[in-house]
């Protein structure tokens, strides 16, 4: 049996509770739903060199007391499709059902990211660990680029010391300093933490109103200035999810799914929200597509904002992003 050959073999709901022992967690299933749909519409291809199969089998690492886990190798690293075509070859000791099976080895083709776009964010800042820097340096530095784009598109940027005024802020960066008792030390790394709380904010809201106003906006009831308030906000929480249903009739309930069934809001939502929607100028958003932006906005009870877009790099699919936030 090969990967892809498994995959078609098991649902998703199957696969659900194997990944919440796996993880001891929740909070990754919208994501996992959104591989094994991608996965399940690649095409296998076989790869240029002999490496044919991944061994399903029982590995330990290497320090005293540790458990035997299950393992896919190799999966890991290589091209999807790739893998798709890789056939499994199951230790006689392995006890684990197929659906098991199936879990572990999405965990090992979501090693560098869920979705091609995952993966190529995860190319670059390999590209910049690659140049020495840190995970400081490329914030600040996907923070300028940001910043760039949004002062040409109209909006503004909070000075440091405006960020310095909200409570989550503040706190954050408390929370930071907390192990830290000396004062010469402690201002030298505040800085620091500032700085680094100030350029992850920049990169959080950035990318979403970067991403929310770009391309061609057909329904818009909140300008960029407006867009710009979020900077302002004490609680802000960001997703930006793609359907893969493969068939724009079908989008929509398979985005209402991510939500209900998968916890694709997993980390929480708020009284307020911007909701942006988008959809390609061939296949554009239908009724039932406007229900999905509808359902999130009666989530809320507070301002509530809506975007309509269109993104002809869609194709048959949707694109839902939210912002769910609290003001000080």
């Amino acid at each position: 049996m090969t990967y892809k050959e498994l995959l078609d073999s098991v649902t998703f709901d199957e696969i659900v509770p194997c990944i919440q022992n796996m993880l001891d967690t929740h909070n990754c299933v919208a994501l996992y739903k959104i591989h094994y749909d991608m996965l399940r519409h690649l095409m296998p291809q076989q790869g240029e060199d002999d490496n044919k199969f991944a061994e399903i089998k029982y590995e330990k690492d290497d320090y005293e007391g540790a458990e035997p886990y299950l393992d896919a190798y190799p999966l890991e690293g290589d091209l999807w499709e790739v893998s798709l075509a890789k056939e499994l070859i199951v230790h006689p000791d392995v006890k684990e059902s197929w659906p098991e099976i199936a879990a572990r080895c999405l965990w090992h083709t979501s090693f560098y990211g869920f979705t091609r776009e995952q993966v190529q964010k995860t190319g670059e800042r390999l590209d910049y660990y690659a140049q020495n820097l840190l995970d400081c340096d490329i914030e600040r530095i996907r923070a300028q680029r940001l910043s760039r784009q949004i002062e040409a598109l109209g909006g503004y940027i909070l000075p440091k010391r405006d960020f310095m005024k909200i409570p989550s802020f503040r706190a954050e960066v408390r929370k930071r300093m907390s192990c830290f008792k000396a004062k010469r030390l402690r201002r030298r790394i505040a800085r620091r933490r500032i700085a680094r709380e100030y350029y992850s904010r920049i990169c959080t809201i950035g990318g979403f109103i970067v991403n929310a106003v770009s391309d061609k906006t057909s329904l818009s009831d909140i300008t960029m200035k407006e867009l710009c308030v979020l900077f302002r906000a004490n609680h802000i929480r960001t997703y930006d999810y793609r359907s893969y249903a493969y068939k724009a009739a079908e989008r929509a309930q398979w985005m209402l799914d991510l939500i209900t069934k998968y916890s694709a809001f997993n980390h929480g939502i708020s009284r307020n929200c911007v909701v942006c929607l988008s959809a390609s100028s061939e296949h554009p958003l239908s009724d039932a597509d406007r229900r999905v932006a509808d359902y999130v906005l009666e989530m809320c009870e507070g301002h509530r904002n809506l975007i309509l877009k269109t993104d002809d790099s869609l194709g048959e699919e949707m694109r839902l992003m939210v912002a769910f936030y609290e003001m000080a």
